[in-house]
């Protein structure tokens, strides 16, 4: 019974919450988390790059005067070395989370109603033209 009554008391203070997030402020959480979302990826991509990047450059050097000297079967030149150091899909993540950039900032210039509204008559319009 006390279990039953401290539920109905916490969806009581929950339906009287007058926590309401309004439309623009939603709009600027989502601005917001993305901006701190590219921070993380860009700063784990520049801490990755700076950890690899000097056993990576002594990797190349090493390869490449190899390379240098010709081929020579009992010392044949490893490429395995540098290219298990490069990880290219945090430098694609962070590459393409850049680009995105400037689109973000359409969350406050668009009214999603109209939006919505357009591409249900855009449907509607192509669904008559098929039938």
């Amino acid at each position: 019974m006390i279990i039953f009554q401290k539920h109905g008391l916490i969806r009581s203070l929950v339906s009287q919450s007058s926590f309401v997030v309004s439309t623009a402020e939603k709009k600027l959480l989502i601005v917001i988390c993305y901006y701190i979302f590219l921070q993380v990826v860009s700063f784990a991509h520049f801490s990755i790059s700076k950890q690899v990047g000097n056993e990576l450059n002594k990797q190349l050097t090493e390869y490449f005067l190899c390379e240098q000297s010709g081929y020579d079967p009992a010392r044949p030149c490893s490429r395995s070395g540098f290219e298990n150091l490069i990880n290219p899909g945090v430098a694609f993540m962070s590459f393409i989370i850049g680009l995105l950039t400037p689109t973000v900032n359409f969350v406050f210039v668009i009214d999603y109603s109209k939006v919505k509204k357009y591409l249900t008559r855009y449907s509607r319009k192509k669904r008559d033209i098929q039938v």
